[in-house]
């Protein structure tokens, strides 16, 4: 039998449809070409109207009662981060479901909501680490107190996570600092890079993948601009950094094996830091082949997405690369520590690695603690 478009590629703007048939396993159809569709998830799903967003949920609601909890998930990390709507009814029937997994679309979540995950987390022992990532997503005021409480006073519980309580917030990127206060570790400021042709005269705010005017020490590539920050421009405001240029340099070969630090400047400057520690293992590499030098033009968009926009990596085609905003991590969240004054450091962007080549994997991250003058970058692949 001939294989089919659906509807948004016959004319039709039937958007509620669509995400039906996507998220339902009763209804799909072998002959209709759903993938097209995920890759332009952003076209079926902004468009929606409030009164087809509630369509949407009381479809994932039906979803969550037939016990299709991976096909409702899909929908709601949708919900959240591209639609950015509550979803507090179809959240308390997934709690009822005994389902906490994806925490990310516990993001902004009810105060309901909330209460009965605090609820759940003295009983449901199995899901404890789940419940924990989801009330930092959440991260009000009750929870911040709840996890100076826990830090205070540590509960009989605690000693059975597999990983320390302050980790938990990381992947709501904050913490709490010493006097009980949270701390937040990145910009609400949120700016897509994309791949676009530099056709503006204008200068561009931010260039990125350029190749430095180093060698790396260890493996003897060409060191890499990641990111190359023109501060007077307004677009950075709200990241607190006051200079002329700031450019992140990392070596895109030993930051897949260390993090990468570099005494910096904010007039463009950038120098080997003293407390890098060379990896115990990298590959065997010739430096003349290797190269990081992007096959797409990329280029930073003025216009503002969603903090945690980034965090939907459910869908084809939605990029994590950003400057600013919540870094998708790839395995557990690693914020380095700065090597001089020992604070967390700040997260700058990332830049995905599909986004620089072709069937590239990871994401390489940029990091900086602004009084030590001490830049950081990493890279994860899962």
């Amino acid at each position: 039998m001939e294989r089919k478009d659906f509807a948004l590629y016959n004319g039709e703007k039937d958007y509620v449809e669509i995400i039906k048939l996507m998220s339902d396993p009763r209804k799909f159809d072998i002959n209709i070409d759903c993938l097209k569709l995920r890759r332009n998830v952003e076209e079926i799903y902004l468009p929606l109207t409030q009164q087809e967003i509630q369509l949407v949920k009381e479809h994932v609601s039906e979803l969550i009662e037939s016990d299709y909890i991976d096909e409702a998930e899909e929908v709601l990390m949708a919900l959240v981060c591209i639609v950015e709507t509550d979803i507090n009814e179809c959240l308390t029937a997934l709690i009822n479901k005994e389902y906490y997994r994806c925490s990310t679309i516990f993001k902004n979540a009810s105060a309901e909501v909330r209460d009965l995950l605090i609820e759940r987390i003295e009983t449901e022992d199995g899901e404890r680490h789940n419940i924990l990532c989801a009330l930092s997503l959440i991260g009000d005021q009750t929870v911040f107190n709840l996890f100076n409480e826990w830090k205070n006073n540590p509960p009989e519980w605690i000693n059975e996570l597999y990983k320390p309580l302050d980790n938990y917030s990381l992947v709501a990127g904050w913490q709490l600092s010493e006097d009980g206060k949270n701390k937040n570790l990145f910009s609400y400021d949120c700016y897509p890079i994309k791949k676009e042709n530099l056709t503006s005269k204008d200068p561009e705010p931010l260039l990125l993948l350029e190749k430095f005017e180093e060698k790396c020490n260890w493996c003897g590539t060409t060191m890499t601009t990641l990111f190359d920050f023109m501060l007077s421009d307004k677009i950075f405001d709200s990241f607190n950094i006051h200079g002329r240029r700031l450019r992140i340099v990392t070596c895109h070969i030993c930051s897949c094996y260390t993090t990468v630090y570099r005494d910096i400047d904010f007039d463009g400057n950038s120098t080997l830091s003293e407390f890098n520690q060379k990896p115990s293992y990298l590959p065997e590499i010739n430096p003349e082949e290797e190269s990081i030098i992007s096959k797409n033009s990329l280029k930073i968009s003025r216009n503002k997405r969603s903090y945690f926009y980034g965090l939907n990596n459910r869908f084809i085609g939605i990029s994590a690369s950003q400057i600013g905003g919540l870094p998708r991590w790839e395995q557990e969240p690693e914020y380095p520590l700065c090597p001089k004054c020992n604070n967390t450091m700040m997260f700058l962007g990332q830049l995905q690695g599909s986004d620089i080549v072709e069937f590239g994997a990871g994401i390489y991250y940029a990091f900086i603690c602004h009084e030590c003058k001490i830049s950081a970058t990493s890279y994860q692949c899962d």
